[in-house]
């Protein structure tokens, strides 16, 4: 069959077609496929680490919501501890009217009585009278001792400021920093101090805001544990991966355990030899990519293998959420996608050669058997016939070409007997 010109010709055009089709497909389209899908990845890592950051922002809300009603709850609370020792006062104060009690023996009640209540975390009442002497304080340290000079480690007069404002506003929240009971350092406290003037002190009740912050403290410990599981689940492309870190270069979540929960502030670029921390936030929020070089788990100590992090800065906790990823991987995918093209490709041209064989050999064996028939008849042999049984136009042409021949047959066989006749 492949002797035929015809044969030769048509394939050879229909193969070359393919051929050309299949190339300008890849040519044309694979580099943009290729850029197309890396830049595809790229966002997504961009993505996975914004919605990140929007999780660990909406954590911190919540932990901003909930210290404000803890504060809000202990003020009601502090507010309730003063009604209670007014209510207390009252009482001494009233078997003074009744004359059980002396003015004297009312006041050193109340006093003692006020002294050794507490409430909340060994939390206190306090009195002091407005030449600032503390008259009731549960600290041998304080109670009855002069406090008008006594100063906080920042040179701060603390008692007289607080009597001339409850003397001036009648009662408020008042914040200073004071020592707990036994204990020698000072921490912020905030105190809620009423005036009496008809008994000439002030009752004062407070609270450590330090308290409050380790119940905030250990929300914030659930909600990294909430974000290390979330991390978890987050892959960009095969092994790329988010971390957090603080601003004092603490890594709070970290998939390589090396790494997690370290201070990797001397830990250095290996081209630079910066700090690689302080490299990552200084491209911080600036929707920069930082490029440096790094090892593979399979490759360890082997700092060549090319990797790219966005850094994005959480003001709240004062945190940096990063995500990291090899550019190989990245690159991966869309060669992956690319490989998977040309394949499809050239399996096309493959079975669109296999097809086109059997389409021209089902066009070219008849045209063949054809010939070989007019060939026949031009030597003289009018009894052959192409035999050709076809519904298609070849099929039209070799039932006409055998109704010819059968009537050039018939016609030179008149001939003869007309001619043998005269």
């Amino acid at each position: 069959m492949f002797r035929s010109k015809l044969v030769q010709q048509f394939f050879s055009v229909i193969v070359v077609i393919i051929a050309l089709f299949s190339m300008a497909v890849y040519f044309y389209s694979v580099p943009l496929i290729k850029d197309t899908v890396y830049e595809i990845e790229r966002n997504a890592s961009r993505t996975a680490l914004n919605n990140m950051y929007e999780l660990a922002n909406k954590m911190y809300l919540n932990l901003e919501t909930y210290r404000r009603q803890a504060l809000e709850n202990q003020q009601r609370q502090l507010r309730n501890v003063v009604a209670l020792a007014e209510a207390y006062t009252k009482d001494a104060f009233a078997q003074v009217e009744m004359g059980y009690i002396t003015q004297q023996e009312a006041r050193e009640r109340v006093f003692e009585g006020l002294r050794n209540f507490t409430y909340g975390n060994n939390d206190y009442i306090w009195v002091s009278s407005y030449d600032a002497v503390l008259l009731s304080h549960p600290d041998p340290r304080y109670h009855g001792a002069d406090a008008s000079t006594l100063r906080s480690n920042e040179g701060q007069v603390i008692i007289p400021k607080i009597i001339q404002l409850a003397k001036a506003d009648g009662e408020g929240f008042y914040q200073y920093k004071w020592r707990r009971l036994g204990a020698p350092e000072e921490i912020d406290k905030i105190s809620y101090v009423k005036n009496f003037p008809q008994w000439g002190f002030i009752i004062g009740s407070g609270l450590y805001l330090d308290d409050i912050e380790a119940e905030v403290r250990q929300r914030t410990r659930v909600a990294i544990a909430e974000l290390r599981e979330a991390l978890a689940q987050i892959k960009i492309a095969k092994t790329g991966y988010l971390y957090i870190f603080d601003s004092s270069f603490n890594m709070l979540i970290h998939p390589n355990p090396n790494l997690d929960g370290i201070n990797f502030r001397d830990q250095r670029n290996p081209v630079t030899q910066n700090s690689i921390a302080e490299e990552l936030i200084a491209v911080a929020d600036t929707g920069q990519e930082h490029y440096y070089k790094w090892d593979q788990p399979s490759d360890p100590g082997n700092y060549r293998y090319e990797k790219l992090s966005l850094v994005r800065h959480l003001d709240g906790f004062d945190w940096y959420i990063g995500s990291s990823v090899y550019v190989d991987e990245l690159r991966r995918s869309s060669e992956l996608l690319s490989e998977r093209i040309m394949t499809i490709a050239l399996v096309a041209l493959v079975v669109a050669t296999i097809v086109a064989f059997f389409f021209v050999s089902r066009i070219a064996a008849p045209i063949n058997r054809l010939a070989a028939t007019a060939s026949r008849v031009s030597e003289g042999d009018l009894t052959t016939q192409s035999g050709i049984q076809r519904d298609d136009e070849l099929g039209v042409l070799a039932r006409t070409f055998d109704d010819m021949v059968q009537r050039l047959s018939g016609s030179i066989q008149t001939l003869d007997l007309k001619v043998q006749a005269r």
